[in-house]
């Protein structure tokens, strides 16, 4: 890998690493001022993204089984 696809891959993780802080502190924050709804909408999220990869799970072992036929 060279240099500066190392420092533009550091770069991307750094802003990576700053939006997933940003995010867990307004959670936190809508956590404190509206439990009941950071609630419902943790559990929406949460089953919306189990939903989407299951589905691509299921995908994934369909095309295992046929051997990609």
């Amino acid at each position: 890998m060279n240099e500066s696809l190392r420092s533009k891959l550091n770069w991307l993780q750094l802003g990576a690493l700053v939006t997933g802080l940003v995010a867990i502190a307004a959670s936190a924050v809508g956590a404190l001022l509206n439990s009941r709804q950071f609630f419902f909408s943790y559990l929406f999220a949460v089953l919306f993204w189990l939903g989407l990869s299951l589905g691509c799970f299921m995908v994934t072992m369909i095309h295992q089984l046929t051997d990609g036929h």
